[in-house]
């Protein structure tokens, strides 16, 4: 009685934790990254007059979980700064469980961007088109993974990506529903 007890309490568990992971997300940071990182101020200031703070480009970093319900957009703010020579920033989707670990591989479709120089608030999104996973199942965890890079030249030249500040997943979830045998035999009588 206690093992079918347990059982039902796993289960149960497991399908509430699975419904939290959201197929949307909002994050301005990450979940973890490489290195350390620090921030810099670009003389924009949000709507209430809040000094935007981008993160340092170098390194790897990684926000989410989120959950794969179908076609999805991924937009990030990533501001040039003052470097010799702008790199670019990667933006790439990860589905394997070293992304929850923070380990860096590759993964699967990337982007990349040079980021924005206007303070327009309709400027400061970069968008990327709509992907979906092929051959990924639906309600897969799933983690956007941000690469940029630093690098020095002769002459003390600096090279680097663009900082980052937030990253916003739109989800389009795919309308499939649940039918049993029963009902789909009805449907072609």
């Amino acid at each position: 009685m206690h093992r079918s007890a347990f059982v039902a309490l796993v289960l149960v568990l497991s399908s509430s934790s699975h419904a939290q992971v959201p197929a949307e997300l909002l994050a301005c940071g990450a979940d973890c990254s490489e290195l350390e990182t620090s921030s810099y101020v670009f003389a924009c200031r949000e709507e209430f007059g809040e000094w935007l703070v981008y993160r340092s480009p170098w390194g790897r970093a990684w926000v989410g979980p989120i959950r794969y319900v179908g076609a999805f957009e991924v937009s990030i703010q990533a501001r040039a700064g003052m470097f010799d020579e702008i790199l670019p920033l990667f933006v790439q989707i990860r589905t394997d469980p070293g992304a929850a670990q923070c380990r860096s591989e590759t993964g699967g479709p990337t982007w990349q961007t040079f980021g924005t120089r206007g303070c327009d608030p309709d400027s400061l999104w970069v968008t990327f088109p709509r992907v979906e996973l092929v051959g990924v199942p639906l309600d897969t965890p799933y983690w956007v993974q941000v690469e940029g890079f630093l690098s020095r030249g002769q002459g003390g030249r600096v090279y680097a990506s663009p900082y980052w500040r937030c990253i916003r997943v739109r989800a389009f979830p795919t309308m499939v529903s649940t039918n049993s045998w029963g009902h789909v035999k009805a449907l072609y009588r």
